[in-house]
């Protein structure tokens, strides 16, 4: 009795662990996405501003359409970076990447360490117990996975990008 229950403790740790590893590799794809987004924007107001600053002290009246075109240009994308927010989304997945990666560490640690030494039963239930809670709560807090990131989660796992070199001997 005692051996089959530990097994089946140690199936749905493995579970947890796989849950939280999609979920993590998933939120570093999209903050690294959203970092990416913020660079962009931010090169592009600067380009554009600047054009539009040295094209007016250059000559207003011949480069008026480009000053008017490049100070438009850079307004809207100021106004994008504001509306979206990319830094701010980009440090929310990485946060919460870095707090699910832990829970899949810890989780790891239970299976392999702790639930074969000299765990009750109890002791045992209760601390899966306590790591599933835990994961239904980053699920709530964190923000939701692009289906981008997803597959780049995907592809990185299957081609075994986040095994360690312990585990691969």
């Amino acid at each position: 009795m005692r051996q089959t229950l530990l097994e089946e403790i140690k199936k749905e740790a493995l579970r947890i662990e796989e849950d939280t590893e999609h979920a993590y590799k998933s939120l570093y794809n999209d903050a690294s996405l959203w970092r990416l987004v913020d660079l962009v924007l931010i090169v592009a107001i600067a380009i554009l501003s600047a054009i539009a600053g040295f094209t007016a002290l250059e000559s207003f009246e011949t480069g008026r359409y480009i000053i008017i075109f490049s100070a438009f240009g850079a307004a809207i994308l100021a106004a994008v970076t504001k509306a979206i927010h990319p830094a701010k989304k980009s440090q929310n997945c990485h946060s919460a990447a870095v707090s699910i990666q832990s829970l899949r560490d810890r989780t790891r640690i239970f299976r392999n360490v702790e639930i074969t030494s000299d765990i009750t039963d109890s002791d045992a239930k209760e601390k899966l117990d306590s790591l599933d809670k835990e994961r239904s709560e980053l699920r709530l807090l964190s923000p939701q996975p692009s289906q981008w990131g997803r597959l780049l989660a995907r592809k990185g796992i299957e081609s075994g990008e986040s095994k360690h070199q312990v585990d691969t001997d």
